[in-house]
């Protein structure tokens, strides 16, 4: 046996051990005889036993069998009883040491015996190559036999017994296909799925959940134990798909969500070869099995989050994000460049309609997000297929926009629509890029210009719809006055547009500097009698705020930049306007409206 089989052996013990671990402990409470009938009496203060040496008994529920318990030896003197909530599970650690803690003998056994049959099996000259395979199947036929008779009396060492004869069999199919070629990859797909297919038929019967783990890891390591070349993809394939399959009955049966999350991490453990070093064609046909891979996922992981309403949802949010990043590299990698956009946008659809589904059915909003969240992610990709450069800027505008609304639409939550108007972050830090862009060019209407044009639309539209329909009884928080900040962003794109329409096409800049100016004091002078008027701080502070700043470009940037004429003449009409506003306005104490 090579060195890096060695290790892999030892990292699977580990990863078996941390999860039966905790099973474990759960399964022999159930199955203690003690715990099948509780008698429980309610706890009694140590002051109040005293005073009173009978307590009185209650009838409590039966408690859910859902925490880990570790073991206490039985002390005398009062007891304490912790309660539920403020108990801690023991860390990763310590329930490592405690399964190594556990029949350790059995198990260093059962290690070494491991090692020397590996040893034996690749260098054995005895009986020949097919005395030797031969034997390693027969043996971990026997193994896997009696850890099923035994895991009836003794749940951990039948675990063991499983482990050790489905190990035994991987390493003989190693040792067959690599050193001997006997097997072909079908017959040593047969055998290793056999095997692991039975581990968890027990793992079912018996409950057990650790060792439906260490059945599909054991299932995964398969691959690289055949041998698989590009011309077997297609075989590889195959045997993920038939895995998956029966994975997901598991999951069925059993409600274990986890081995639904750790199929999608191996089957994309084993796309990776595909896709760095597969053909094209190659990667094509493969693709179709990455559609069936990613449809079963999909219906799997939407399902449990339907039918099981609860708070353990990590792991199924955690698919559906792979899943969706599992597909979209596929597409990229193995689709034709003429149908990617489309494809990416009908699987898109798919997961926008899951996303409503679910929330419809269950009125969560986590899984909500993150499928919306895949959804928008492959319309984003979409887009940048078929588009670039101020079109780009444009379509990833108007989508973060419409998608926005149309979930404030859709749930009548203003709150959660704003949440999704982030989107439009994207959008506005690559207008930066578009106003140096607008800057170079010789044109006032172009890309840029409508780029930046349509985003400070789409943030002003969005801001006064959420300000005017959204729910005014709900105004708190940050995302309920986000729509201030939009505004006040929008506005800003637009004096840029103003700025850069006026140098662009006003040669003397002098002039377009003059004419920019006076312009942002007029729109301050509105906004600040408007504030004054309708006793509202934000337009006033707005305004007055934009007249300081005007005033300070005045002072120490346009003073020096323009010429003797129009200075004077820029000065006395902006003083002017102030004047005459400070004059006819009425000053009124601004009162909080907002």
């Amino acid at each position: 046996m090579g060195f890096i089989e060695i290790i892999g052996l030892i990292i699977l013990f580990v990863l078996f051990s941390k999860v039966s671990s905790r099973v474990k402990v759960l399964e022999d409470l159930v199955r203690s005889k003690n715990f099948a009938q509780p008698q429980m009496q309610q706890p009694v203060p140590v002051a109040q036993a005293v005073a009173q040496p009978t307590s009185i008994s209650s009838p409590v529920e039966t408690p859910v069998v859902e925490q880990v318990i570790l073991p206490v030896q039985p002390s005398e003197g009062p007891s304490h009883q912790v309660p539920a909530s403020q108990a801690t599970g023991p860390s990763g650690f310590e329930l490592l040491i405690a399964w190594l803690r556990e029949e350790w003998l059995m198990k260093l056994g059962s290690l070494l015996m491991l090692f020397g049959f590996g040893w034996f099996v690749n260098t054995n000259t005895w009986l020949g190559p097919n005395g030797s395979v031969t034997l390693g199947i027969v043996v971990g036929a026997v193994l896997l036999i009696l850890g099923a008779w035994r895991i009836k009396e003794e749940l951990h060492q039948g675990s063991v017994f499983l482990v050790l004869g489905s190990s035994v069999v991987l390493l003989t199919v190693y040792a067959a296909r690599n050193l001997f070629g006997i097997f072909n990859p079908y017959l040593a797909f047969l055998v290793i799925f056999l095997s692991t297919a039975f581990i968890g038929l027990v793992s079912v019967k018996n409950k057990i959940q650790g060792l439906a783990v260490a059945s599909l890891i054991l299932a995964s390591f398969a691959p690289l134990l055949v041998g698989i070349k590009e011309t077997n993809y297609v075989s590889l394939f195959t045997y993920l798909l038939v895995v998956i399959l029966g994975v997901i009955w598991v999951v069925a049966i059993t409600g274990w969500r986890n081995l639904t999350l750790l199929s999608i991490i191996m089957v994309s453990f084993h796309s990776a070869p595909v896709m760095m070093g597969g053909s094209m064609l190659t990667k094509s046909t493969i693709l179709l099995f990455a559609y069936a891979l990613a449809s079963i996922f999909y219906i799997a992981n939407t399902y449990a989050l339907i039918k099981f309403n609860d708070n353990k949802t990590k792991a199924d949010v955690i698919t559906a994000v792979i899943n969706g990043t599992f597909l979209l590299v596929w597409i990229l990698a193995g689709a034709q460049e003429e149908w990617k956009s489309l494809i990416v946008l009908a699987w898109m659809l798919v997961f926008v309609a899951g996303a409503f589904l679910i929330f419809r059915q269950t009125q969560r909003k986590i899984p909500l997000y993150i499928y919306t969240g895949v959804g928008i992610t492959m319309l984003a990709a979409a887009t940048t297929i078929e588009l670039d450069g101020g079109v780009l800027t444009i379509a990833y505008t108007v989508e973060s926009a419409v998608i926005s609304l149309l979930m404030f639409a859709a749930l009548k939550d203003h709150i959660l629509g704003q949440k999704y108007s982030l989107l439009l972050i994207g959008p506005v830090l690559v207008a930066f890029s578009e106003i140096d862009n607008l800057q170079s060019s010789r044109t006032i209407f172009n890309s840029h210009f409508f780029a930046i044009f349509i985003l400070a639309l789409a943030l002003l539209f969005i801001a006064l719809t959420y300000r005017y329909f959204g729910q005014l009884n709900k105004r708190t928080g940050f995302f309920a006055k986000l729509y201030i900040a939009q505004v006040m962003l929008a506005s800003i794109y637009i004096y840029v547009l103003i700025w850069q329409a006026f140098h662009i096409g006003i040669d003397n800049n002098s002039t377009a500097s003059m004419l920019a100016i006076i312009i942002y004091t007029i729109i301050g002078l509105i906004t600040n009698i408007y504030g004054k008027v309708s006793d509202s701080k934000v337009y006033f502070f707005y305004g007055g705020t934009m007249l300081i700043l005007v005033v300070l470009r005045l002072l120490l940037v346009d003073f020096s930049s323009m010429d003797n004429t129009r200075r004077i003449i820029t000065f006395f009409f902006i003083g002017f306007l102030l004047i005459v506003a400070a004059v006819t306005s009425r000053k009124k104490k601004i009162t909080n409206n907002e």
